[in-house]
């Protein structure tokens, strides 16, 4: 009897561009929620097949659909962050269009976060929220048995034009769960990428813990992962470091977890045994700049961190002005990142920072002060990478959720929606966000603001001197908080809007 088969797909963030992934600037991060919960599946006695359509053109994702939907297939799932709907969206249709009895099973982050609107929308037939290495393997063994997935706790579908489920699922215990499925990927498909700086290196992921303990009022971790952070086994981390770097093709690390550096003792056991047995890796991961510490991550931690190959440090600043910081709950003061920052400029690190722009509640002399934070780090620091600011999304699990539903916020009420309503960061744009009062400001701070971000690399780029000249105005703005005129940014909508036509 032939073993009934899964079909698990990852979307690409851009329906209508049958290439876009391919065209982009390298920087796919493995399909890791995926990765596990294949491999779940697998130890379950199922049969998966993984396509990550990021790494191919839109016809040979269709392709590959048409072509995997004449196997004895179980159920096609697709695991999609917000920015991947409209895609994942058109895939679910081309999956219902040929094999009509097949069922759909949506989960991942935008599953998560939204569930009803997911679960109510045609093209999804269950929705598997939160983490679903355990939730999957049940729903699939109950359809294996023409069973009734709904006694299953944490699955969600439409019955009668309502939303039904049996309550939320519990948190899989992550020290019992199998290692990722690598052998379902081809690593070099995404090994490419190019790091702070901008040199190019052969990279791959690996996550050690998931979820996070602190109370960031902006973040969706709560729903997702839960507030509590839960560790891998050391040597299952250790033995993934072997499987995916002893080919010697790999030269880079990123850990992806949210808490990298909460446990000296254990980060220390992963580094000792990534610098012992592959000293020419390099490596990055996130941590957060109140960690920065005497007795935590004080200098001589740094100088340990840096001898094992660290490269890179990333952190969450979000903002320039301690108000605002006050409002996203971030426990940490504007002093406290400037002194993180040049602690690892001292350490030989680059600090790669993350800012935000668009808060509910936030003034535009607040704003303007994170814009001349970043120009003042950028400048002190030249090695520093300052990124964004990026639009606030709302997302719910963050109590700004409901700051934003009260200024106005109208969430789309299915995928469909979702993916008519997504602009090009991957979320609503900022005219859809009722308490930005000047949506063209936020534009053109982000057009601006790229050329602070990228000061130190404008040479790679064409036409150097004329980047270099709005780098200079831009830090210029920044620094004087000056946002009036702003004639460059007009003059390259109307530059674009030129092509276009042509």
């Amino acid at each position: 009897m032939t073993r009934k088969q899964i079909l698990l797909v990852y979307p690409g963030s851009n329906a209508a561009d049958p290439g876009e992934e391919l065209s982009s600037d390298p920087g796919r991060s493995l399909p890791m929620g995926l990765l596990f919960l294949a491999a779940a599946l697998e130890r379950g006695g199922f049969v998966v097949r993984l396509h990550d359509a990021r790494c191919h053109a839109k016809e040979a994702t269709r392709a590959w659909i048409h072509e995997s939907l004449n196997r004895d297939v179980l159920f096609v799932g697709i695991s999609a962050m917000t920015v991947q709907v409209a895609h994942g969206l058109a895939i679910a249709r081309q999956v219902r269009a040929l094999a009509p009895s097949v069922p759909i099973v949506w989960g991942g982050a935008h599953a998560s976060l939204f569930p009803r609107g997911t679960a109510m929308d045609p093209a999804a037939d269950f929705v598997l929220p939160r983490e679903a290495d355990e939730s999957a393997v049940n729903l699939a063994a109950i359809l294996a048995d023409a069973g009734e997935p709904l006694e299953i706790p944490g699955v969600l579908c439409r019955k009668d034009g309502a939303l039904v489920g049996n309550g939320e699922p519990a948190l899989p215990d992550i020290r019992a769960l199998p290692s990722p499925a690598y052998h379902l990927i081809d690593p070099a498909s995404y090994a490419p990428r190019r790091i702070p700086g901008g040199r190019m290196v052969r990279g791959t992921d690996v996550l050690t813990s998931r979820g996070c303990p602190y109370r960031c009022a902006f973040c969706p971790n709560e729903l997702l992962l839960g507030r509590r952070w839960r560790k891998r086994p050391v040597d299952q981390v250790t033995a993934e470091l072997d499987l995916l770097l002893e080919p010697g093709t790999i030269d880079h690390v990123w850990f992806m977890d949210d808490l990298f550096i909460g446990d000296i003792d254990r980060v220390t056991s992963i580094l000792d045994h990534l610098h012992r047995q592959y000293p020419h890796v390099r490596w990055e991961a996130n941590v957060r700049a109140d960690m920065f510490r005497p007795g935590f991550v004080d200098g001589a931690f740094l100088t340990y961190l840096r001898e094992t190959g660290c490269a890179c440090l990333r952190m969450g600043a979000e903002s320039g002005n301690d108000e605002v910081l006050q409002l996203l709950k971030k426990d940490i003061t504007v002093a406290e990142t400037e002194h993180a920052v040049a602690a690892c400029h001292d350490a030989g690190i680059v600090p790669l920072l993350f800012f935000m722009m668009g808060i509910p509640g936030e003034t535009r002399a607040q704003l303007f002060d994170t814009l001349a934070f970043m120009a003042r780090l950028k400048r002190r620091f030249p090695r520093s990478v300052v990124c964004g600011p990026g639009l606030f999304r709302p997302y719910p699990g963050g109590e700004l959720y409901a700051r934003a539903l009260e200024a106005g916020l109208q969430e789309p009420a299915d995928l469909a929606g979702w993916a008519a309503e997504l602009g090009p960061q991957g979320f609503l744009r900022s005219g859809r966000l009722p308490w930005i009062a000047d949506a063209g400001l936020m534009e053109d701070i982000l057009f601006s603001m790229f050329y602070v971000e990228e000061s130190d690399r404008l040479g790679e780029y064409p036409l150097p001197w004329l980047r270099k000249r709005l780098a200079d105005l831009a830090f210029w703005r920044a620094e004087h908080r000056f946002w009036r005129l702003r004639i460059e940014a007009r003059l390259r909508r109307l530059a674009r809007a030129l092509r276009g036509r042509a």
